[in-house]
């Protein structure tokens, strides 16, 4: 089984950029060890207005773990996909 996020914290959206309507993505590669905390954050695709939020944010996250068929937990990596996008009313 996979590992399921279940602490999510969304990542601020910088002032700067929304003032300027800045929208992007940052594409990361999240290692989660056998409790389900994040043990290490690294940027896959980068978007330079969003990468500083990104790091720090996803670090805060908490996942069930990933566990074989006989639901002894292990140590995985995931790609997680974090848009930013401005909505309009």
């Amino acid at each position: 089984m996979p590992p399921k996020l279940t602490g999510y914290v969304k990542p601020p959206y910088p002032e700067a950029a929304r003032a300027a309507g800045t929208t992007g993505a940052v594409t990361v590669r999240i290692t989660i060890d056998e409790n389900g905390d994040v043990t290490d954050v690294k940027i896959v695709k980068s978007d330079p207005t969003f990468d500083a939020v990104v790091l720090e944010t996803v670090k805060k996250w908490k996942f069930t773990p990933a566990k074989h068929e006989d639901g002894t937990a292990f140590k995985t990596t995931i790609v997680r996909k974090i848009p930013f996008t401005i909505k309009t009313q």
